[in-house]
């Protein structure tokens, strides 16, 4: 049987191209990892590494292993994680980590749900960036964060996820605006008139949401709304627009030729070694369902 310690040092040594190289990567002497691939190579009747120069070279079949290797350590890697945590401690204070593109009005009525289940749970609710969000998630920092999904990308080791809702992006002017006498403005109107661009969509890479020819980044949306009193247009969370626009501050700006409605997808990421806590899978569950009442 293969166990785990020789797919730790198959897996080290193909990744770094040597045993020297990945017993120093795993902490053991160089004369234990050879033994362990060698072990495997017994096993399977096949050789894993060819010597080229100063280097071991992957076989084919060292190649389609390598993706399983992976799986498995990281799989065993997430058990110990689980395993060795203080995971029936009580929270005193809980980590929610969000990026940019969550909606506001979406984080408050979330922060309301849980105060109310959770009168004495200390909140931080913190807008990180993907990389910074899960790297907190992976060394157990945070708990639970809502990010982009990342096009389906897997999330690193130690790190669930699972799909939350849509939620949308539409045009937005003041009231006064001169754009809103237009039958249908179209992609060279919207060119050449000034853009004000939310730091979010900056900070998010939505390039497709930057138009204009001439742009003003603002991190705050009071002030967009204030600069939309003399001209312009910007992208607002839906969500977040509907108050200003119940209070005649803003107007949406319909279009049939650019800038529909944008799609912003939301998943929900959470820390290996935290899920067996009873406060965050109930945490979690309340997110679920204020999720079905403000995405899509």
């Amino acid at each position: 049987m293969i166990t785990l310690e020789q797919l730790t040092a198959f897996k080290a040594t193909y990744e770094t191209g040597g045993y020297s190289s990945a017993a120093r990567l795993l902490g053991k002497n160089r004369a234990t990892v050879r033994e362990h691939v060698v072990a495997i190579e017994t096993s399977i009747d096949r050789s894993l590494f060819e010597v080229v120069g100063k280097h071991l070279e992957p076989t084919t079949i060292a190649t389609l292993l390598y993706p399983r290797a992976l799986r498995a350590t990281k799989y065993a890697t997430d058990f110990e994680r689980v395993a060795f945590s203080d995971l029936d401690l009580d929270l005193s204070t809980f980590i929610l980590l969000y990026d940019a593109m969550v909606s506001v009005e979406f984080l408050t009525a979330l922060k309301t749900k849980i105060t109310t289940q959770y009168p004495d749970l200390k909140l931080q609710l913190l807008h990180k960036t993907r990389d910074d969000s899960l790297n907190a998630l992976q060394s157990g920092h945070a708990h639970l964060a809502i990010l982009a999904p990342k096009g389906g990308k897997s999330p690193i080791e130690a790190v669930g996820v699972s799909y939350l809702g849509i939620t949308y992006f539409s045009t937005y002017v003041h009231p006064d605006s001169p754009l809103l006498g237009k039958d249908d403005p179209n992609i060279e109107v919207m060119e050449q008139t000034v853009q004000y661009v939310p730091e979010s969509v900056v900070a998010a890479g939505l390039n497709m949401l930057q138009i204009a020819d001439f742009q003003h980044v603002v991190s705050s949306t009071e002030l967009i709304i204030n600069l939309l009193s003399d001209g312009g247009w910007t992208i607002m969370n839906n969500a977040d627009a509907k108050k200003y626009v119940d209070a005649g501050w803003l107007q949406e700006l319909p279009f049939s030729e650019v800038l529909r409605p944008f799609p912003y997808r939301l998943s929900l990421f959470e820390a290996s070694q935290h899920q067996t806590n009873t406060t965050v899978m109930n945490v979690k569950t309340i997110i679920q369902e204020c999720a079905k009442d403000w995405l899509s």
